[in-house]
């Protein structure tokens, strides 16, 4: 395949490299069409590679095999013998597969691809067949030309058109949805992918998807088609609207749909599109779906430990919301940077109510909080290593649930300045990540942190912008421990003064409370006064006024407080 018009001279460069590495290139009918080496969630079964044949006549591949190479080792490892006699007709293809993927017995694909950069060699005889290298490889013996490009997690890297070879793997390998054991591309084809499939709607609310139609075939398109949108209710897909959208695109362009869907029916549903046309000449890519989680979903962040104390790791904190316990082990975790670690701790039983720390150094957080127990485990693959940076968005943290749909996804702005050893806490359980204003406070207790338990700054339900709640009302000192004072703030507030008075108007307790990052702050008072004794059961008034940025009072509200004693029966 490399003596081609034009290319002596970069054919005499490949030769003089694979003979140095004792394989050397021939013309040969047989190419590897399409790669696929990354699938959303565990890549482990899914992962293929399918062979066509170009030409006339028939090939026995008896002795070819498949061969991995790690791009930054240059090691090789065989991951598919032919078995002997196998023989491949003209214009056929043939699929070579992990095991969900239900392959013939001869032909399971043994171990696993790796993202790029890396290459997949056919050989024979120590002569190689073909020689695809994809993403940044560093030597030149690990690809044709141009490496290609490294697809995202989903894809595949598929030769357009099918079997076709012109010895450069940057031209001749396109992104593609996957299409095993079938034509990559065909004449007239219209394919439908979802654009935003990380998206975490606010429960209840509505939400929307960007639908991307795109012309993937080899021939313009000229038309209509027509696109069904459905989203499931219980165990089927529900269509929930219908369009009919002008395709008129030459190949290779796209146009977009954007379509609404909800309210969200509940902590995770899949919502799918499917498209149809007579002229569509092929119909595997006509349908394409996604799994959506809503927020708050039944595993949320709780707590975040991004710049803790020398010598100790950073650590997050999650909690199941839900009514059912979650296999977390299949989950995976990731930074703004976007490398997801897989939790470990296979068959993890996470239970509906309980906390689950994912921690960088865990032996050293449960020496460091060893109230947590077992509730700890690590990632694989190294540490998301958390930003601390003063950026207004300093980090962005998201979960995927084993399916690799994304279940949360929270961001965060330094919130504890220069201070070590002081996490963030969620502001309420209930409340979405996308809550305007932001959903985090710094941890107010004297330890920094509450792993593994209720957070200092956490309240109840988010009151409205005029409204100050005070939880429970009345309270009982001796029974209940301590009153909460929560209010929303407005933009330029900071904080707010809580002012404790008696009927006579003394004022007998201050109080102060930070918005923390949120546009919600929370205070508690032990119903005691400056001097630490108890106060007398009767109705007191508090005043709580909003501080605006740079120090001053701009705004008052007042609520009263019922203090009572403890009800103690009969003597």
């Amino acid at each position: 395949m490399w003596w081609l018009p034009g290319r002596t001279s970069a054919a005499c460069f490949v030769l003089s490299v694979c003979i140095f590495q004792n394989i050397i290139p021939v013309t040969a009918q047989v190419v590897i069409n399409e790669l696929y080496y990354d699938h959303p969630g565990a890549d482990s079964g899914w992962e293929f590679i399918e062979l066509y044949k170009s030409g006339a006549g028939s090939l026995d591949l008896t002795g070819v095999k498949l061969e991995f190479i790690d791009g930054r080792t240059g090691a090789s490892r065989v991951v598919w013998n032919a078995p002997d006699g196998l023989v491949i007709g003209p214009g056929e293809m043939l699929l070579v597969a992990g095991e969900r993927r239900g392959p013939a017995e001869d032909m399971i694909l043994q171990g696993t691809l790796e993202n790029g950069p890396d290459a997949v060699r056919l050989v024979r005889d120590g002569e190689y067949l073909d020689l695809i290298g994809y993403g940044a490889v560093p030597s030149p013996d690990m690809y044709e030309g141009e490496p290609a490009v490294d697809v995202e997690a989903g894809f595949s890297l598929s030769r357009r058109p099918d079997g076709f070879d012109s010895g450069h793997n940057g031209n001749d390998l396109v992104e593609s949805g996957p299409t095993p054991g079938m034509r990559n591309f065909h004449e007239l084809d219209i394919g439908i992918s979802i654009l935003d499939e990380r998206i975490l709607p606010c429960r209840g609310e509505l939400f929307s998807l960007t639908f991307i139609l795109r012309n993937e075939g080899l021939e313009p398109f000229g038309g209509y088609v027509h696109v069904t949108f459905m989203e499931r209710l219980g165990l089927q897909l529900v269509p929930v609207d219908s369009s009919v959208v002008s395709c008129d695109m030459e190949t290779g362009a796209s146009s977009m749909v954007r379509q609404s869907f909800g309210p969200f029916p509940g902590y995770r549903s899949e919502v799918a599109a499917v498209l149809w046309s007579p002229h569509d000449g092929c119909s595997f890519n006509d349908t394409t779906s996604v799994l959506i989680h809503s927020s708050p979903g039944r595993v949320i962040i709780n707590e975040v430990m991004y710049r803790p104390l020398n010598g100790e790791g950073e650590w997050i904190e999650l909690y199941n919301g839900g009514i059912d316990p979650v296999d977390i082990g299949a989950w995976s975790i990731a930074d703004a940077a976007f490398s997801p670690k897989v939790i470990g701790g296979d068959g993890f039983r996470f239970e509906p109510g309980s906390y689950l720390i994912i921690a960088q150094y865990p032996d050293g957080f449960t020496q460091r909080w060893p109230h947590c127990g077992e509730s700890v485990l690590g990632v694989s693959g190294g540490w998301c290593r958390l930003n601390d940076s003063g950026d207004d968005v300093a980090e962005t943290i998201h979960l995927f649930d084993g399916d690799g749909a994304l279940a949360e996804r929270v961001e965060y702005g330094n919130l504890v300045d220069e201070e070590r050893g002081r996490s963030i806490e969620r502001i309420a359980v209930t409340v979405c990540s996308a809550l305007p204003g932001g959903i985090w406070h710094r941890c107010a207790d004297p330890a920094g942190a509450t792993p593994c338990a209720g957070n200092t700054a956490c309240v109840p339900s988010l009151p409205g912008e005029k409204t100050v709640t005070v939880n429970p009302n009345p309270f009982c000192p001796e029974r209940d421990g301590f009153v909460r004072i929560t209010a929303s703030m407005r933009d330029g507030e900071s904080g707010a003064v809580v002012r404790v008075f008696d009927l006579e108007g003394f004022e007998i307790r201050t109080l102060f409370a930070e918005s923390g990052g949120a546009r919600v702050f929370s205070c508690c008072w032990d119903g005691r006064c400056r001097d630490g004794k108890v106060t007398s059961t009767g109705l007191y008034v508090c005043l709580v006024e909003f501080v605006k940025r740079g120090g001053g009072v701009c705004r008052r509200k007042k609520r009263c407080i019922a203090v009572s004693g403890v009800d103690r029966g009969p003597w």
